[in-house]
C-alpha cells in the first residue's frame, strides 16, 4: 500500500467514463465513507497516467471504455503504481475477461449491478489485506 500518514484516509482514483457514475462515486465514496479521493479518470489511458502520478492507495476501475479499456491499461496501471489495489468495478461479466482481469493484477471486481454498499464492503476488504 502506498505511504499514508497515520489516521489519514485511504487515497482512492476513480475511473469510469461516464460522469455520473464517477460522480456517484466521488460523493458516496469520498464523503460519506471517509475516503480521499485523489483524481477521476474518464479512460484507461488517462487512469494510466493519475495512477502512476497520485499512486493512490486504491483504484476503482472500469472495464469498458473509449480510448484504453480497463483490461488494456491494467498492466500499465499496476507498473506505474504496484503498491495500489485495484477494484474492478463494471457491468462486464464475460469469464474469460474476469480472468485476464485477476492476471493482470486487479485484486477485486465488483458488478455495477450490485448494491454500491457491495462495493464499499470489497474496498474496506480489499485494503485490509495484508
Amino acid at each position: 500500500m502506498s505511504a499514508r500518514a497515520e489516521g489519514a484516509p485511504p487515497s482512492v482514483l476513480v475511473v469510469d467514463d461516464s460522469p455520473d457514475v464517477r460522480g456517484l462515486l466521488t460523493t458516496r465514496i469520498g464523503l460519506d465513507n471517509d475516503y480521499e479521493i485523489v483524481d477521476e479518470a474518464c479512460d484507461g489511458a488517462e487512469a494510466i497516467a493519475l495512477a502512476t502520478q497520485h499512486k493512490p492507495d486504491l483504484i476503482i476501475l472500469d472495464v469498458m471504455m473509449p480510448v484504453l479499456s480497463g483490461v488494456e491499461a491494467l498492466p500499465a496501471i499496476v507498473r506505474g503504481s504496484p503498491d495500489s489495489k485495484i477494484v474492478v468495478y463494471s457491468a462486464f461479466t464475460d469469464d474469460l475477461a474476469l480472468e485476464q482481469i485477476y492476471e493482470a493484477g486487479a485484486h477485486a471486481v465488483v458488478n455495477k449491478a450490485a448494491p454500491l454498499e457491495h462495493l464499499l464492503l470489497t474496498m474496506h476488504q480489499v485494503l485490509n489485506t495484508v
